[in-house]
């Protein structure tokens, strides 16, 4: 097997979560290049809305990664549309709107 085999991505099942973000949407469309199946996830629906336009052959499905059942239903989303998953990318992110002097 050679390294281009080695590290296809030709047919593996990527659930990507913040994939319609502002790192997570191109990720998503580098993702298809190579072969990969994708599920887009996201919390923003007309971000989601975009991304399934734009990324070949991708499906959807909203995601809030803050809810544990969001999460769940988005892995069960996607094991029911590719019949497996193979890969998970996390491009969510979250805030608290403080400065960094304000953390803990």
């Amino acid at each position: 097997m050679n390294a281009a085999e080695l590290f296809s991505l030709r047919d593996r099942v990527v659930l990507a979560a913040g994939g319609a973000g502002y790192l997570g949407l191109p990720a998503c469309q580098a993702l298809a290049q190579h072969g990969a199946r994708l599920m887009i996830a996201d919390i923003n629906p007309d971000r989601l809305a975009e991304a399934g336009r734009t990324v070949p052959g991708a499906a959807t499905v909203a995601l809030d990664a803050a809810r544990e059942e969001s999460i769940a239903a988005a892995v069960a989303a996607t094991v029911k549309q590719f019949g497996r998953l193979d890969v998970l990318i996390n491009a969510t992110y979250g805030t608290t709107n403080k400065g960094l002097a304000d953390l803990s």
